[in-house]
């Protein structure tokens, strides 16, 4: 017989309506054990009711198993079935109109739940040996569901205020499971996983936050998650693969970070937000082998972009201000991307295309744009572009391979580009370099063939230089 709770609103309300009328009805408590003949120890049942309308219904199949139901208010409910050996199960409900249900089959399990304030709910399923469950609700109808399927495994789940959820399904062995949730409406993961040696942690503190995963697939995958403030959301889903390192802290509201699917192997992935309305959308859900992410986003409304395939990729952003934009797209492998933006209303946008790249993009100032792209497979190319100032633009177009561009602003509105566009390399082994202190200052260049190098350097205000290698 599996025991199932009954509670519904309907439920409540006739049992209220029928001792409206007449006197409270009694606490109730079922218990049915059973332990095979020549034991040295059965099954111990310890229930204690103080209130009214309390129910208890207790099922215990095996040797020493113990259930221990402490119960104090009004309508409590608690199911516990136990299939095993060496079994512990603890509810401790106060208030009024709480709802457990536990259910293990195995050996060695440690279940244990507290319950106080107003309909909370808590559903633990646990089929394996030494796993440890441990469920705190207080508030208002909070909700935990957990589910585990293997052997040493530990979850534990905090929910303090009022309509908080949360869900975790695992099926594997020695995982550890954290939830912390202090505030209103907040969400948080697993959801569904299968796997060994995952390490989840949630920190959640605020309200209408959201955590991951939704759907894990792997070994040895480690993910962290503390978000404070409110509308904070980061969902990877589904997360595929082994070794994979999640880290994603998030302070202030509405801030995003959505990975479809993070998948591969050895992969790094940091991200922290502070401030309001930044996002980081990943087009190809950081897909790869030994790939590393570093995003770091402070201040509002940024929006970082990210999009890898292929192999052995470092990619890193940071963004300090309000209103930046980057971008770091990469195909081939062992490209190292970087993009630090500090200010507001900064652009800055990188696309490779091969192997071995290294392109690192630095600004300070407000509203500086810099472009360094390739719409053909390069390799072996190295980019540097630093500027400070304001309405500073760096526009590059790069095809060949083992090129060196160093390019170094410092005032406002210099450019470096071309009359027709970017400033396109096309050649190998080329070597650029323009440094320009000043305003309003230009660089039109375009760099063909082999070995070519170009150096300039501008002091001063509205200084023109035009250079045409072929």
């Amino acid at each position: 017989m599996k025991i199932t709770p009954k509670k519904s609103a309907i439920a409540l309300a006739l049992t209220l309506a029928f001792t409206s009328a007449y006197s409270f009805a009694s606490n109730e408590t079922l218990v049915i054990q059973s332990s095979a003949s020549g034991v040295l120890e059965g099954q111990t049942a310890a229930v204690s009711q103080n209130g009214e309308l309390n129910l208890a219904l207790l099922q215990q199949d095996g040797a020493v198993n113990l259930t221990d139901v402490e119960q104090t208010g009004v309508f409590n409910e608690s199911y516990s079935q136990v299939d095993g050996q060496n079994n512990t199960i603890e509810t401790d409900q106060a208030d009024d109109w709480h709802v457990t249900s536990v259910n293990t089959v195995g050996d060695e399990n440690n279940i244990n739940v507290v319950q106080s304030g107003f309909y909370n709910q808590a559903d633990l399923t646990v089929v394996g040996n030494q796993n440890n469950v441990s469920t705190e609700q207080s508030g208002e109808q909070n909700t935990a569901t957990v589910s585990l399927g293997g052997d040493r495994n530990e979850a534990q789940s905090v929910q303090t205020g009022d309509a908080n959820w949360t869900m975790t399904s695992i099926e594997g062995n020695n995982n550890q499971i954290t939830s912390l949730q202090v505030g209103d409406s907040n969400e948080s993961g697993l959801i569904t996983s299968v796997g060994d040696g995952n390490t989840l942690y949630v920190e959640q503190t605020g309200n209408q936050n959201v955590g991951g995963v939704v759907n894990l697939r792997g070994n040895d995958n480690s993910i962290s998650v503390q978000q404070q403030g409110n509308l904070n959301a980061f969902i990877a889903r589904p997360l595929e693969g082994n070794d994979n390192v999640v880290d994603v802290f998030q302070s202030g509201s509405a801030n995003e970070f959505i990975a479809e699917p993070i998948s591969g192997n050895a992969n790094v992935v940091f991200v922290q937000q502070e401030g309001n309305a930044n996002q980081l959308v990943a087009e190809q859900g950081i897909s790869g082998d030994n790939l590393v992410v570093d995003v770091l986003q402070q201040g509002d409304g940024n929006l970082a972009q990210l999009g890898s395939s292929g192999d052995d990729h470092t990619l890193t952003l940071s963004q300090q201000g309000d209103n930046n934009i980057a971008a770091l797209m990469t195909e081939g492998s062992a490209n190292n991307l970087t993009i630090n933006q500090s200010g507001s209303e900064n652009f800055g946008y990188v696309e490779t295309l091969g192997s071995e790249n290294v392109v690192t993009i630095e600004q300070a100032g407000n509203a500086n744009e810099v472009a360094a792209t390739s719409d053909t497979e390069s390799n072996q190319n190295s980019v540097q572009v630093s500027q400070q100032g304001d309405l500073n633009l760096v526009d590059l177009l790069v095809t060949g391979s083992g090129n060196e561009l160093d390019i170094q602003q410092s005032g406002n509105g210099n450019w470096v580009a071309s009359s027709d566009g970017a400033a396109a390399v096309t050649g190998n082994d080329g070597v650029i370099s323009v440094n320009q202190q000043g305003n309003d200052n230009l660089v039109n260049v375009q760099q063909g063939g082999d070995g070519s190098v170009v150096t300039v350097v501008q002091n001063g205000d509205f200084n023109v230089a035009t250079i045409n290698q072929r």
